[in-house]
This record gives C-alpha cells, sequence and structure tokens, in this order.
C-alpha cells in the first residue's frame, strides 16, 4: 500500500433490530461515553471533523445511518474507496447469530482522516451501547508518517489505541482486518482516482 489510509469497521450486534436502532443513534451523543476513556483525549481534536467544521459535512445531530449515507456517497464517489455490507455472508460468517456491519476503504489523505476518525469511533460506541461489539481500524501513510488508531468495543467497555508500527504483528492485522487483502483493494482503488 503506497498511499491512502485503509480503515475497517466491523460491528457484531445480539439482535436484527439492533442495527435499525444503531442507526439512529445521534453520532455527538457517543462524547460524553468516549471522554473518559484512555487513549479518546490523544485523538480528540475537538471540532475538527465531519460534525464540527465549517461548512458542516453533516448536521451537529447526525445519525450513524447520515454517517453510513455520507461514507457511501461523497466520500466513495469523490475522494476515496468505501464498501459497507450487512448482514450476509461476506460480512460475517456467522451472521445468523444476530445483525454484522462491515465498512472498509480507504481514505485518501490525512485530512480525510481526521474528518472521518471520531464520527466512525462514534458509531462503534453506539453499537456497544446497544449491546454490539466489534472494532473500528485504521491504518496507513499520511503526511510522511503512518496512522495506527484502533478502537475496541464490547458491551461493557471501549478502548482506544494508538500503537507504533514496529509493535503490530501480522497474526493482529489479520485477525483486525478480517484476512482482507489490503494491497489488492488499494489496486483497485487507486485507478478509480485516476
Amino acid at each position: 500500500m503506497s498511499q491512502g489510509i485503509y480503515f475497517h469497521l466491523r460491528l457484531r450486534f445480539p439482535a436484527h433490530e439492533s442495527l435499525s436502532h444503531w442507526k439512529e443513534h445521534v453520532l455527538l451523543a457517543q462524547r460524553e461515553q468516549l471522554e473518559p476513556v484512555p487513549g479518546f483525549g490523544g485523538i480528540d481534536m475537538g471540532d475538527d471533523d465531519l460534525l464540527g467544521e465549517e461548512p458542516r459535512a453533516l448536521p451537529g445531530n447526525a445519525t450513524v445511518g447520515d454517517l453510513l449515507a455520507h461514507m457511501q456517497s461523497e466520500l466513495a464517489n469523490e475522494r476515496g474507496f468505501v464498501e459497507i455490507l450487512q448482514n450476509g455472508a461476506d460480512a460475517d460468517a456467522d451472521a445468523d447469530a444476530g445483525a454484522v456491519v462491515a465498512m472498509h476503504g480507504f481514505l485518501p489523505d490525512y485530512d480525510s482522516y481526521r474528518d472521518h476518525r471520531l464520527p466512525m469511533i462514534y458509531a462503534g460506541a453506539a453499537a456497544s451501547r446497544l449491546g454490539g461489539e466489534g472494532s473500528v481500524s485504521f491504518l496507513g501513510p499520511a503526511e510522511g508518517e503512518w496512522v495506527v488508531t484502533f478502537a475496541d468495543f464490547t458491551d461493557s467497555a471501549v478502548r482506544i489505541s494508538e500503537p507504533d508500527l514496529q509493535d503490530l504483528r501480522e497474526q493482529e492485522l489479520t485477525e483486525r482486518f478480517g484476512g482482507i487483502a489490503v494491497d489488492d483493494v488499494y489496486r483497485a482503488w487507486k485507478p478509480a482516482r485516476a
């Protein structure tokens, strides 16, 4: 992978009904839950994201559903590659146990990463409030350095970390990203930008 920050959101819900409720959750309402979480202060840039910039890409009362629609339209068509899978064989092998959402793609630069990072983590926090679990992960080069941000959610805990690239193991990355061939995805995405 030579350019772009790869992102991967993977959330599992205990019931199909939880998925529709999740899409109704207001993103900024999750901030209070995340403020005491170790690691959140290091990635919270105040209002420097989709929900806070002027002019705002998303309104302050944007929901998870609004974020998903934004990711599918604006990001996918103009600035990056995104694919969202919901509750199918491609999303998860045991989707029968509830509802699953998997979203992955590339953010083309650091500004795009900064814009999308917190709203996507807010979406994960909203899932955990509904008994969901999963992760939101970012990995890739930006402005001469590597971005590595991991947020893990369970129904009882949230963990946010920014590990050093040197400390990551291949097995950990394979488990976290679900075995997706990042280089293949990047090669598919790159011609679309030209």
